[in-house]
């Protein structure tokens, strides 16, 4: 047995208000034999092609590109002398990545595929070293890193995709010492971030605005006073800070000091719990998630020691308690939630009497059990309109692609890609235009083929 990697792609058509399954096909075995996980984490798409970062036999570490199709799945030819390390990131029409620049070391590259030219965003760290960017994000026009110099350490640059428009943020941690980061924790606010950071100013980690605009990087608040740190939890609160318009929602405390859901408008002043003061507040907050322009959580108020389901638009007069009636889970039920095609999805797993998969859009009258064989999972992005497809994982069927129109008789197993327990849809996934799912998949065995 040897394990091999793939890029599948699953045919979605259109047939005049029904979209469903068509075909599941292997579109290329990019590793062709080699015992190795080949596909990146991280797909963008651009007219029409979908961008990837790809580790195979003869190529090492390489942008790849796919159009859904054998011949149309290549390495991308990039300038002599760029070799690309890691990425890749769309910002506008530029697909920013790691590259590895022969005399300059690591650094920002950038691939136009409009004219199909490389070219070096910024020598960040002059010389045969290089700045080694990593985690990149975007935020509305901007494009966020950390990048280390001799003399700043690793500290937040940012980019507009030009040399001129990629500078220094703001050097956190004064000095050579690198600033300490959760990348998981990095909220776009706008053309700005926030992320929390240790900045070694004896705030421990702590909430940080990286002012890519105005430029400045700065202490928005020391949650935890003194040395002690926030504690982001990121294997529980998941995502951590929800972006809602002008406002960022996130959950904070320590093992010293109740966790609460705090509110920031990316300045000192405007970042405080939600509601004041915090014995009248929220307290045990969890499973944090934004709905168009609200947030909901799962918290305790008051004095009460009874989960309970909250709405806030980031204001306390705008914080209040959802009931969902009496046909829909408890709070305490919940084991986490979900964006589902602009509804709320809710997840209960260890509660036998609610177990299930439930969609809601906050009103008693409209949440409704979907599914109680798959408990939920994120979404693709760039869905076909009034569908959702998802990866949810069951006993019988392993981790493979779902579908929903959002009612129970229409939500139901889209393609069993690998027939029983084996799960197919360990890898990333992307919907490129006109209905076509691609997805990377590691799986053990001798062969794969995607029936039509």
């Amino acid at each position: 047995m040897r394990k091999v990697s793939w890029l599948g792609l699953v045919s979605v058509l259109c047939a005049g208000p029904a979209w469903g399954i068509d075909s599941v096909r292997l579109v290329k075995d990019i590793q062709d034999g080699a015992i190795a996980d080949s596909v990146g984490s991280q797909f963008c798409e651009y007219n029409g092609l979908a961008y990837f970062a790809c580790d195979a036999p003869g190529t090492g570490s390489a942008l790849w590109v796919t159009d859904g199709t054998a011949g149309g799945t290549h390495p991308v030819p990039l300038t002599r002398g760029v070799r690309f390390a890691d990425g890749p990131s769309l910002l506008r029409s530029t697909i920013l990545f790691r590259a590895d620049i022969e005399g300059k070391g690591t650094e920002l590259g950038g691939y136009d595929p409009d004219s199909q030219t490389t070219r070096l965003i910024k020598d960040i760290s002059p010389g045969p070293g290089g700045s080694y960017p990593n985690s990149l994000i975007r935020a509305g026009g901007l494009c966020y890193f950390l990048a280390t110099r001799p003399d700043t350490g690793y500290e937040f640059w940012r980019t507009d995709g030009t040399e001129a428009g990629t500078w220094l943020v703001g050097d956190l941690n004064p000095g050579p010492t690198s600033t300490s980061y959760f990348f998981a924790t990095m909220v776009p606010l706008g053309n700005r971030l926030i992320a929390f950071v240790n900045d070694g100013a004896g705030h421990g980690t702590e909430p940080c605005m990286i002012d890519g605009v105005s430029g400045g990087a700065y202490l928005l608040r020391d949650v935890v006073p003194g040395s002690g740190s926030y504690n982001p939890a990121y294997s529980q609160f998941r995502p951590l800070g929800v972006g809602i318009g002008t406002h960022v929602l996130f959950i904070a405390g320590s093992s010293s000091q109740p966790y609460e859901v705090w509110v920031s408008d990316g300045t000192p002043e405007g970042t405080v719990p939600l509601t004041h003061p915090p014995a009248t507040g929220t307290t045990s907050p969890r499973s944090l998630v934004s709905v168009g322009e609200r947030a909901y959580f799962i918290a305790r108020t008051g004095t009460s020691t009874v989960d309970q389901l909250l709405s806030s638009n980031g204001t306390p007069e705008g914080t209040f308690v959802v009931d969902l009636g009496s046909g829909a889970p408890p709070a305490s039920a919940i084991t986490s939630m979900v964006e589902f095609g602009g509804e709320l999805g809710i997840t209960v797993s260890s509660n036998h009497n609610w177990r299930g998969f439930w969609l809601s859009d906050l009103t008693p009258a409209n949440t409704r059990l979907i599914s109680v064989e798959a408990l939920g999972g994120r979404p693709f992005e760039n869905q076909p309109p009034g569908l959702t497809y998802f990866v949810s994982s069951t006993s019988a069927t392993g981790s493979e692609l779902w579908v929903s129109d959002h009612t129970a008789a229409g939500t139901h197993l889209a393609a069993d890609v690998l027939p029983g327990p084996e799960s197919a849809f360990t890898g990333v996934y992307f919907i490129l235009p006109g209905g076509v799912l691609g997805f990377a998949s590691a799986r053990l065995g001798d062969s794969l083929v995607f029936a039509p």
